[in-house]
């Protein structure tokens, strides 16, 4: 027996045990990498059982792509992503944007164990709040004041 088909079935196991309901599709999440002179750029994309694509990006650094109706629409995303991520990979600011990229990925993360681990105050709720809707307004006002990329 396959050793992955094994792992999937006991995981489907505990899962059904919890309570949920699984709809297992054939097939394996795939992981497709690619390496651009210096660039490496990485996405990990699985069809769900609505036979749509469901893609993210995972490196330079993570982000949801969303999910996608063809695999000519999936592709057309990755050819284009790689395309801006290949001019971006130019500018000698784009390690630092890449840093900046992992710190709200990881903030996304905190912010949530804070809320699932502490009774968190509505005063810091109100706080947080306000200080996210500042960082949006903030980035919304130098998207405006920055030239567009062509």
């Amino acid at each position: 027996m396959n050793y992955n088909t094994a792992k999937q079935d006991s995981i489907e196991m505990v899962l059904r045990q919890m309570g949920a309901e699984i709809h297992s599709i054939h097939g394996m999440l795939c992981h497709v990498s690619f390496k651009v002179g210096d660039l490496d750029i990485s996405y990990v994309y699985n069809i769900n059982r609505w036979n749509k694509f469901y893609l993210q990006r995972l490196h330079p650094y993570p982000i949801g792509s969303g999910t996608f109706e063809s695999e000519d629409e999936a592709l057309m995303h990755i050819k284009n992503d790689m395309d801006i991520l290949l001019n971006a990979f130019n500018s000698s600011k784009f390690t630092r944007f890449t840093a900046l990229a992992h710190t709200a990925y990881h903030t996304t993360h905190d912010l949530e164990a804070l809320f699932m681990n502490h009774n968190v105050s509505e005063e810091s709720l109100a706080r947080l709040d306000q200080l996210l809707t500042q960082l949006k307004d903030e980035i919304g006002s130098i998207q405006q004041q920055s030239p567009v990329i062509k």
